[in-house]
């Protein structure tokens, strides 16, 4: 398995499948996205997303709430 800088799963597999793993540990370190068979790109990893919209993502709801409309 290898991670990107941001720490998401960019290659799950054997290492015997990719080509060079040290041309791929470069690519990751300098923000680059893995090309090739079983790279999962999605993007460039350099793509920024605010805080906020990651914990979107990872829970579906956001925090923005109104602690005095759920306390009625």
């Amino acid at each position: 398995m290898l991670l990107d800088t941001k720490g998401r799963i960019v290659y799950k597999g054997h290492p015997a499948t990719r080509k060079s793993l040290e041309d791929d540990f470069n690519t990751l370190l300098k923000g680059e996205a893995l090309t090739g068979d079983g790279a999962w790109v999605e993007g460039s990893s350099s793509d920024e997303k605010k805080p906020e919209e990651e914990e979107k993502l990872k829970t579906g709801f956001s925090y923005d709430f109104n602690g005095d409309e759920i306390a009625k």
